[in-house]
């Protein structure tokens, strides 16, 4: 259900790196989401400036390979990419408003997230979920990235009381 406006692999990079074509999709006019798979960078300031200055304008999921010390063992063999820290990776995609994705899944599920839904409004969303540990997990995933789950308002539980009946559940929480 996402079309594909364009796809790239690019292997190890040799001409044309990641930034070269980041910008690209940035400009593209048919492009409305980027997902990337990075092992490695071959310029990271570059890449850091493009994709802090293309979030500006369109939402970057990236999926960073070589997470884990096999991983990044095998990007070495693959790329010859260096290992990069967890944390600056955490701090690039903090410090760029990049999406973070773990794996191949969580890049479709995002991007179709951003495709077929309204961009949002600012950093706050409500949350519904079957039971209370769910709730509590979820807002503090939420949390942890900077987002906020305020109280509804009462005229907002009231019209929840009405239809949600579930055993044990809860829209309060």
């Amino acid at each position: 259900g996402i079309k594909i406006s364009r796809a790239v692999s690019i292997g190890n990079a040799v001409i044309i790196n990641e930034a070269d074509y980041l910008e690209y999709m940035r400009d593209d006019p048919e492009t409305e989401v980027i997902g990337m798979y990075l092992e490695g960078l071959k310029d990271g300031r570059r890449f850091f400036e493009t994709l802090k200055e293309t979030t500006r304008t369109k939402p970057v999921v990236i999926w960073k390979g070589g997470q884990t010390t096999a991983g990044q063992r095998a990007t070495r063999s693959h790329t010859a990419s260096l290992a990069t820290s967890s944390a600056t990776w955490e701090a690039l995609i903090r410090q760029t408003g990049a999406i973070p994705a773990n794996n191949g899944d969580e890049v479709i599920d995002v991007i179709q997230a951003l495709v077929h839904s309204a961009q949002p409004k600012g950093r706050r969303l409500a949350l519904m979920a079957m039971t209370g540990g769910q709730s509590v997990a979820i807002s503090d995933a939420f949390g942890r990235v900077g987002l906020e789950v305020p109280e509804l308002s009462e005229s907002s539980y009231e019209q929840l009381g009405q239809f949600f009946n579930i055993i044990g559940g809860s829209y309060r929480n």
